[in-house]
This record gives structure tokens, C-alpha cells and sequence, in this order.
């Protein structure tokens, strides 16, 4: 909610797929959802669980099937990279001393996309350029105390927004 508001503030469009907490939407649908808006990027939040700390982004670098689909297109994966670097590059100042950066990771890095193929679900049915962001460990005490109080949400929407701000700035060029 805190990055809807901020991206309503700098007058920039999105869909949420989601309207309330316990909604459940599933990884097609939001691609779908996406999709279907012609949105110049899909960003699906997380928070991980485990040793680490920081924020990660992942994207898709390669196609695999599901529900008899195959995707992403190796312009979605190109276009999901290049929109990761450019979010995470732009997040970092904005989160310097807050959370630490990790390394940009492709969605085989994950417990799902290394079963699936080394794809997320979610991306597998993206026609549009799609990141998923890590925002933090909750797992990791620092990084819950950062995401769980007002000021580390207002401040991981902030770089979040930035990043998007950044990326539509691409975009556009792009598809100008």
C-alpha cells in the first residue's frame, strides 16, 4: 500500500492484483493481470526466509512450461534483466546503511524455479518484463525490525518507486 501511494504521488499508473491481505491470487493470474494491462513491468514482492540479509532481485533467464505454457519469451527474459539491474541499481542508494545489497539472481536461484525448471511461475506466463524483489530476511532479526516498522516500509517503497521511476524512464526510450 505504501508503494501504491508513492506511485500515485509521482503520477505513475499500476495494477495492484491484489485488493485485501488474504486475497489469493495465483502467479498466473497476476501475469495475467499484468498482461493484460500492458504494464511496463510486472514487480512481485517478497520477503525471503533464511540466512542471509538485504534485498535481492530475480528475474527470468531462460523459458520452461506450465499448465501447457511455455515462457518467458527471450524478449521478456532480456527486457526482465535489464529492468532488474536498473532497479536494483537505483534502489541501492536509496537503502544504502539500511539493508545491504545482494547479487542479482535469475529465477533459477530459487527453490521454485530450480524445480521448475529454473523458472518462476509467475514468469512463465509473463508477456512483460518481470522482476521479483527479496526485500528483505525475515528470518534475519535486523532486517524484520527494518521491514516490520513504518519507517523501513516508507523507505523500501521509496526505492522501490525510485526504481520503477528509473526503469519507465528505459522504458519509454525504449518503446518510444
Amino acid at each position: 500500500m505504501k508503494l501504491a501511494r508513492k506511485l500515485n504521488a509521482l503520477g505513475i499508473p499500476y495494477v495492484s492484483t491484489k485488493q485485501r491481505e488474504n486475497q489469493l491470487v495465483t502467479n498466473r493470474e497476476r501475469a495475467e493481470i499484468a498482461n493484460r494491462a500492458g504494464a511496463a513491468l510486472m514487480v512481485r514482492l517478497h520477503c525471503d526466509a533464511g540466512s542471509g540479509s538485504g534485498f535481492s532481485w530475480y528475474y527470468p533467464d531462460r523459458s520452461a512450461r506450465k499448465q501447457g505454457v511455455t515462457g518467458p519469451s527471450k524478449q521478456v527474459q532480456t527486457w526482465s534483466r535489464e529492468a532488474a539491474f536498473t532497479l536494483n541499481d537505483a534502489m541501492k542508494p536509496v537503502l544504502r546503511g539500511s539493508l545491504p545489497v545482494n547479487s542479482i539472481k535469475t529465477d533459477a536461484a530459487t527453490g521454485v524455479g530450480g524445480k521448475q525448471g529454473g523458472v518462476l511461475t509467475g514468469s512463465i506466463f509473463a508477456k512483460v518484463p518481470t522482476a521479483l524483489i527479496e526485500m528483505c530476511f525475515i528470518t534475519n532479526r535486523r532486517d524484520a525490525r527494518f521491514i516490520a516498522s513504518s519507517a523501513g516500509q516508507d523507505k523500501m517503497a521509496e526505492a522501490i518507486a525510485t526504481g520503477i521511476v528509473a526503469w519507465r524512464a528505459k522504458w519509454l526510450q525504449k518503446s518510444g
